[in-house]
């Protein structure tokens, strides 16, 4: 063994050296198959930098700026809607895709409407958009209407392109035919809409035109219809107001034109993009299309009509090619009190990218074209604008911020100071350069670097409110105080996908095998480096730990020694170690928790609330408690004797390889090994192959996991709402084998540095998506927690003999709570339970175990498809497993019912990633088993060579940053 492990690590060595060798040396030739030298020097004994130090700037920009004078009219006609002397003030919100699902706006309009009275939405969507959808509005038309809007090249910065058919919000609707109805309905606790304006243009070349409005209360049964015509201006726009019985589930839709109308204009119109969908078969005779409708608002009797306008990919000075006499009638004819605009993230990378010639100078002159339109139509109405935030672009493996991103921001404080408009800095409130990184890591950024998910746009906007609440008052100051950066500086474990583990495993093997003559110093030597291993984390986690071994090893010796004597005294043993690991695990883990779950219900009875701690779990807790236990209880049911050597003990508990993710080892199992492979520590060359392959297979699998995890699955759960139906189901299935990689790669690298140290450790993955039942899936998945939680929990409860269905159901209740302090997890606990009680209530399970798994006819079929159900059952609940809030599976579950199947974010990358390792799962188990043992069974030159090109694989699709393993946090 000797001789093939030095032969292995000199062929290795040589190839991977000579690699980086050649790539340092040889510069010009750009090869970045493996790190650089320097990369690999450990970080304590390179030269620290001398820190930065921090330049204050030369003037203290504030964070709102012209809060306090330029938002004055705002707030005198929100005062007087306050003291009944006004009965409404409208809002309008634009945006491009910062603000997409009313990100920001929903926040400003939740104040206002607390604070001043619902309005009503305001402007709707005629029929349902992806990605414009109102927050808690919900908008069932699947049939479009046509939809004329400014197109994403519409740069209009050289000679001005007018688009004539566009409405002043840069958007128009036509109904395609006449009858066609928009059904829309209000959120429960929403104010009910009480009024519809309509801002209206008759299309080019007809003499007379007029337009019939319908609303349809659904709240009635049958609906009741209300239909008004009004004439429409032959030049300019025309606003018609239809008042209607108080109602949150109606119909809108327009009757079409009635005298002298022309043939409609073609679909496509002064170079506008329009989506419209094909005629229906049931639509009535002639097809004529209505006027243009600029604005649909539903609006209630009194307060805050808050409008969104979505712009997805656009710039805000794109609206300059809207013809000035539409543009000033649009906007007079709704009469805004506020307009708000938000844009900035793609004016800035248009600059970086040239994009038709785009520059500084175009960005300031359109600024000054659009804002000097919106003074001269509206003199009364004030202005904020919301400066971008930050916005990344990947540039090898680091995340830079585009060049001209700050220049924006400057150039539209500069320019709300030109015109009088209020300014708040997204930028500096949230942390200035950086903050995306940040914000990404502490999962308030969808992971694409360029947008802020529910929780980071609700920081943003619940500010921008509350100190426009305070303008409100009377408060001076809009300075405001900026985001704190997160706390980067503690400690993390020792990562085995990392050098840190690499230089800490050579040299505790070195060691090792230097004490090879003293075993009981070799034992101790382990033991501590064990400890030192799990202090990486926290230093006062291990008091924990040792707390536990202590208490284990004490009880389980007095448990020996009283249980023939006396089982009373052996149960209060017992008992000290249960309350002792249980207590510990649930007060770091579940305290707050439950604390959060009662004091709700304490407060209404009044009752004196549990104070949250917000205590940082000790990572690993979980696996080594139950293992700790394990040992204990054996003892008590006579399985093992009591181990008497604290240091053997003190080893089983804290062996580093499985101490902070598992597997979950049995004292049954490996304190009986302790001795003998303390004694002959060096494995066989098929134990060193064997590890060598766990390794290499755990390695690749880990830094796939992070790839899928960093390009597409965290995306998609930071933010369901932002993809389309068939995106979010990809996402689901990335999650599925995101969190299948990351595990399984943790226990093979486990397992294997466990091996090359002579110490054989319990599979814990056994292919568990080829499963038929959820029954055979847990039999495959985490088998070391699923048979602890069949013998230490569910045999305690009864078993089989008694209450077999509650015991099934009450065992995965707590095998869910055991991963997570959670409604979520106790969720997917459930349903696992539930799926088990049925198999096992109607012999499912039993069923499809019997069939062999080479079979034909109607058994082969009933196989696959009890598999495909099987599959998508352990998928749906990921789907719990994933999202930590209610919020975030309510998101996604609207996703999925939008029926939205083009996926314009997933490309073959995704597919690749993703499939690869689903299609290597499901291959016959021969070829696993096969490719280990012609792995181990080469010669080391060979193995070296293999394990080599594994390292240049995985550097490729290597993230920038390394994420701890999913496991880490039960």
């Amino acid at each position: 063994m000797k001789r093939h492990a030095a032969k292995f690590t000199f062929w290795f060595a040589l190839l991977v050296g000579g690699t980086i060798a050649i790539q340092d040396l040889l510069p010009q030739l750009k090869l970045h198959l493996l790190p650089a030298a320097r990369e690999f020097i450990p970080a304590f004994l390179t030269a620290k930098p001398a820190p930065a130090t921090a330049q204050t700037p030369k003037t203290a920009e504030p964070l709102f700026a012209g809060r306090d004078t330029n938002l004055k009219h705002f707030y005198r006609k929100l005062s007087q809607l306050k003291n009944g002397r006004r009965e409404r003030v409208r809002v309008m919100h634009f945006g491009d895709s910062v603000i997409w699902y009313e990100r920001v706006a929903r926040d400003l309009r939740a104040g206002l409407i607390r604070d001043f009275g619902d309005g009503g939405r305001g402007q709707i969507n005629m029929h349902q958009d992806w990605g414009v959808s109102l927050f808690g509005h919900e908008n069932l038309t699947k049939e479009d209407f046509e939809f004329i809007s400014v197109p994403y090249n519409h740069f209009n910065h050289i000679d001005p392109k007018w688009l004539p058919a566009v409405g002043f919000s840069s958007w128009t609707y036509r109904s395609l035919h006449p009858g066609q109805m928009s059904e829309q309905r209000a959120a429960p606790t929403a104010a009910p809409f009480t009024q519809l304006t309509v801002v209206a243009r008759p299309p080019k070349n007809t003499v007379n035109f007029s337009e019939t409005v319908n609303v349809a209360n659904y709240e009635k049964n049958p609906p009741q219809l209300q239909s008004s015509a009004f004439e429409l201006s032959k030049s300019g726009c025309t606003t018609h107001t239809m008042h209607f019985p108080p109602t949150r589930h109606l119909a809108v839709g327009f009757g079409g034109p009635t005298t002298g109308a022309q043939p409609a204009p073609s679909p496509i119109m002064g170079g506008v993009n329009v989506m419209t969908s094909p005629p229906a078969a049931n639509k009535p005779a002639g097809n004529a299309r209505s006027a243009f409708i600029d604005a649909v608002l539903l609006e209630t009797d009194r307060g805050v009509s808050y409008s969104t306008f979505v712009h997805k990919g656009k710039h805000m000075a794109w609206m300059t090619a809207i013809l000035p006499e539409v543009f000033d009638c649009g906007y007079k004819a709704t009469t805004p009190d506020l307009l708000v605009f938000q844009y900035g993230i793609n004016e800035g990378a248009s600059i970086d990218w040239k994009a038709f010639d785009f520059s500084h100078d175009y960005y300031r002159k359109q600024m000054r074209d659009f804002f000097g339109r919106i003074r001269k139509a509206l003199p009364e109405t004030d202005v904020l604008i919301i400066g971008p935030y930050e916005r990344l672009k990947k540039i090898g493996d680091r995340w830079v911020t585009y060049k001209a991103h700050d220049d924006i921001r400057q150039m539209q404080r500069e320019m709300a100071a030109e015109m009088g408009f209020a300014f708040f800095d997204s930028y500096a409130f949230l942390g200035g350069a950086g903050h995306m990184e940040r914000m990404t890591r502490e999962g308030l950024a969808t992971g694409d670097y360029s947008h802020l998910n529910d929780k980071g746009s609700a920081i943003l906007g619940t500010e921008i409110y509350r100190q426009l609440y305070d303008g409100y008052n009377g408060k001076s100051s809009g300075t405001g105080t900026a985001v704190a950066a997160a706390d980067t500086s503690a400690p993390s474990p020792i990562l085995f996908n990392s050098l840190t583990f690499a230089y800490f495993f050579i040299v505790v093997f070195a060691v090792a095998a230097f004490l090879n003559r003293f075993p009981g110093a070799r034992l101790i030597f382990l033991t501590l480096v064990s400890w030192y291993f799990y202090a990486s984390w926290r230093y006062w986690a291990l008091g924990l730990m040792l707390f536990s071994t202590g208490i284990d090893y004490l009880a389980a010796i007095y448990i020996e020694r009283t249980l023939d004597t006396s089982r009373a005294r052996a149960r209060f043993w017992l008992l000290i170690s249960l309350v002792s690991n249980l207590g510990l695990l649930f007060f770091f883990k579940y305290y707050d928790f439950f604390a959060g779950l009662l004091n709700p219900f304490l407060a209404k009875g009044n009752f004196f609330q549990i104070p949250v701690l917000e205590l940082v779990l000790p990572v690993g807790i979980s696996f080594y408690t139950f293992q700790s236990l394990s040992y204990t209880i054996d003892v008590y049911r006579k399985h093992m004797p009591a181990e008497k050597s604290f240091w053997r003990f003190a080893f089983f508990v804290a062996f580093f390889p499985q101490l902070v993710a598992g597997p979950i080892v049995r004292a049954t199992d490996f304190i009986p090994q302790i001795m003998a492979s303390i004694r002959h520590f060096l494995p066989s060359k098929a134990d060193f192959g064997s590890a060598a392959y766990l390794f290499a297979k755990g390695l690749f699998k880990k830094t796939l996991a992070d790839w899928i995890s960093v390009n597409f699955a965290d995306r998609v759960f930071s933010d369901p709402a932002m993809f389309t139906s068939a995106e979010t189901l990809v996402g689901v299935y990335a999650f599925g084998i995101q969190i299948y990689l990351d595990f399984s790669s943790y226990t093979d690298m486990a397992i294997a540095a466990a091996r090359v140290m002579g110490f054989n450790l319990t599979l814990n993955f056994n292919r568990p998506y080829v499963s038929r039942t959820i029954t055979e899936f847990w039999r495959r998945w985490h088998i070391s927690l699923s048979t602890w939680l069949r013998d230490y929990l569910y045999i305690s409860l009864g078993g089989n003999r008694k209450r077999l269905y509650l015991n099934l159901l009450l065992t995965m209740l707590l095998g869910g709570l055991w991963h997570g302090a959670g409604i979520n997890f106790v969720l997917w606990g459930a349903l696992h339970g539930l799926v088990l009680v049925f198999e096992r209530l109607t012999g499912y399970a039993g069923y499809f175990a019997q069939i062999p798994q080479k079979t034909s006819g109607m058994f082969r079929v009933a196989g696959f498809f009890s598999w495909l159900v099987t599959f998508h059952l352990v998928m749906f609940s990921w789907i719990f497993f994933r999202c930590h809030d209610f919020a975030t599976f309510i998101a996604v579950m609207d996703s999925f019912r939008s029926l939205t199947m083009n996926a314009p974010n997933v490309d073959w990358k995704i597919i690749t990633a993703i499939s690869i390792p689903y299609i290597w799962q499901w291959l016959p188990e021969k070829y696993h088993f096969l490719s280990e043992f012609i792995f181990s069974n080469i010669p080391a030159p060979a193995q070296a060579t293999l394990a080599y090109l594994v390292c240049l694989g995985t550097y490729q699709i290597y993230s920038a940053e390394v994420k701890t393993f999913i496991y880490f946090q039960f």
